[in-house]
């Protein structure tokens, strides 16, 4: 094996591992992580890809969507900068961030995902699954030593991940989609 492939397939699997831990961020409210692996996913699916690789896989819907996350971004940027300095500001425009590098690590990934696109939703899956059981049994714990009787509801019920609970069912909503296309692709699973 020459070594150019070998460190093509290394480059592809730090993107997956990249990409594992960004999933993990996501679910489990790991800021600092979804954020460090974004980054890990731009330069390790820059440096697996050639040109022509991301150049095919870009698409006039993925300029719409950047160029809409672009100028949503601006949009706050002007609202911070023209009404008078509130104290989260500046905390909206680091988390909105985001919406520019996302786009961006997913587009320098695209060749790298669709390689590995079941296993990522197996993982994501997964994912979601250790969540909801943690969730589960700390709040069992927690309302049966305690003895409250709202540890269930579905606010208390994601605080132990620090996910809000608005985002953690859309997540679920999307799992549950993704285990139901499963079900009627058997070699997805």
């Amino acid at each position: 094996m020459s070594e150019s492939i070998f460190r093509s397939r290394q480059l592809f699997l730090l993107n997956g591992i990249m990409t594992t831990a960004f999933l993990a961020g996501l679910v489990f409210s790991w800021r600092a992580v979804s954020s460090i692996s974004t980054a890990g996913m731009i330069i390790t699916g820059l440096m697996a890809t050639s040109a022509t690789e991301r150049k095919a896989a870009w698409t006039k819907e993925l300029t719409r969507l950047f160029i809409a996350c672009i100028l949503f971004y601006l949009a706050e940027a002007l609202a911070a900068i023209l009404h008078p300095p509130l104290p989260d500001h500046f905390h909206n425009l680091q988390v909105k961030s985001s919406l520019l590098f996302l786009p961006l690590a997913f587009y320098a990934s695209m060749p790298v995902m669709q390689a590995g696109k079941l296993y990522l939703l197996r993982i994501f899956c997964t994912l979601l699954t250790i969540a909801a059981v943690y969730c589960l049994i700390v709040q069992f714990i927690s309302g049966h030593t305690t003895e409250m009787t709202d540890a269930f509801l579905y606010h208390d019920l994601v605080s132990p991940i620090g996910q809000h609970a608005v985002l953690f069912s859309l997540y679920i909503f999307f799992g549950m989609i993704i285990l139901r296309r499963a079900s009627f692709v058997p070699f997805l699973f």
